[in-house]
């Protein structure tokens, strides 16, 4: 009975347990095998493999598909599309971004969204040109040609005075030096940035506005060329080099010193991010990084289809999924494991409107939390039980 009590907890006050800040770092133009990848990553990134892999999920296959350039890549990153625009900053991302679902969703303040950058062109990333969404949702800015300890000064004022519950940060000095063709100064770059992004996680760790209620992002928008494509010099192609980029997650609701080997994407950060922050991101592409806990509970209105807990739970071994669909829909019924592994396809059928249920059979797997996820068209809801041998 407790621990049922428990799950019906989660259902009805889920803000209490999911992530109520989002920080997105990005360390512009670092090749993959100078971070997580270098043979000894402890020579180029000591805080990033030392101090915060252990605090968070490795992914050490995450790409970038799209264009490999700056603009394009932080906005694949903040709309979950990839978005194939000119890269000097001349056009806005053309799908919604992240701070517009967000303060459509929910009304909040200018403030409480922001982009803080080291070059001037990631000004537009402040709003798309999407017709549902807008000028009318944009984020403030910081935006200039600066270097990394600049920008740092800027996101610690922002952080302090505003406190923005979605932050995208952008560190340029390690693709400057890049550019520059001198190995040893965009290696040092590197360091600085890693050194700079420790310096942010403390100040999250020190503010109690932030403190065990954020979850930050740390990637980058592009790689550089490999050696059989022109070397680290410069990027812009499809070569290894340019698409196999980092990605560190730690904070709320993120599992502690784990390693995710599948394939995921730059795109997939956008639809996370509306899972974390509990608001839907309709027009994005892009999956999931990883299955949350205590993500926000409902049906959806417009659509009629909803997704109800499972009976028994906790289960050994079998237990029943019912799901309702007010209108026809190719569904899915997928089942993952804690770390957002695929352990088990349920359904994945054409279905009629009517109410459903699907039998589960954990016979197979070990013990622990489970999550079962319908997805119906452009609707996903995600619920969690749990096996109990």
């Amino acid at each position: 009975m407790r621990l049922l009590f428990k799950l019906i907890l989660i259902i009805l006050i889920p803000i209490s347990i999911y992530s109520q800040n989002v920080i997105i770092i990005v360390m512009d133009g670092a090749r993959y095998t100078e971070t997580f990848g270098a043979e000894d990553p402890n020579m180029f990134i000591p805080h990033l493999w030392n101090d915060l892999k252990p605090l968070g999920t490795l992914f050490t296959n995450f790409r970038n598909e799209g264009y490999t350039e700056t603009v394009p890549g932080h906005s694949s990153i903040l709309t979950g599309t990839w978005q194939h625009i000119a890269n000097n900053g001349s056009e806005r991302p053309t799908k919604p971004t992240l701070f517009e679902y967000f303060r459509k969703e929910y009304g909040v303040p200018e403030s409480e969204n922001y982009v803080v950058a080291g070059k001037y062109k990631l000004n537009v990333l402040s709003y798309s040109t999407d017709s549902d969404y807008g000028s009318d949702y944009r984020a403030s800015y910081i935006a200039s040609d600066i270097e990394d300890n600049q920008v740092f000064s800027n996101v610690s004022t922002v952080m302090n005075t505003y406190h923005p519950r979605l932050m995208i940060i952008n560190f340029p000095s390690v693709d400057r030096e890049g550019h520059s063709g001198n190995w040893a100064e965009y290696t040092a770059a590197i360091t600085v940035a890693d050194s700079l992004i420790y310096e942010i996680w403390q100040q999250v760790e020190s503010d109690g506005f932030y403190k065990d209620s954020t979850t930050v992002f740390i990637t980058n928008d592009h790689g550089r060329h490999d050696d059989a494509h022109g070397g680290f010099q410069n990027h812009g192609d499809n070569c290894e080099g340019c698409q196999h980029i980092m990605m560190l997650a730690l904070g709320k609701d993120v599992q502690q010193d784990a390693v995710i080997t599948q394939t995921k994407y730059q795109i997939d950060i956008a639809p996370t991010v509306g899972q974390l922050l509990s608001f839907d991101t309709p027009k994005a592409d892009g999956g999931y990084l990883f299955v949350i806990t205590g993500i926000k509970d409902k049906g959806n209105p417009k659509t009629g289809y909803e997704l109800f807990q499972n009976y028994p739970n906790p289960f050994n071994p079998t237990t029943i999924i019912k799901y309702s669909l007010n209108q026809a829909a190719n569904v899915e019924i997928l089942v993952h494991d804690i770390l957002g592994r695929k352990v088990a396809t349920l359904v994945d059928a054409y279905k009629l409107p009517g109410v459903y249920q699907e039998y589960f059979d954990g016979s197979n797997l070990s013990s622990g939390i489970y999550f079962y996820q319908l997805a119906a068209n452009n609707f996903v809801q995600t619920k969690k039980f749990i096996l109990m041998k």
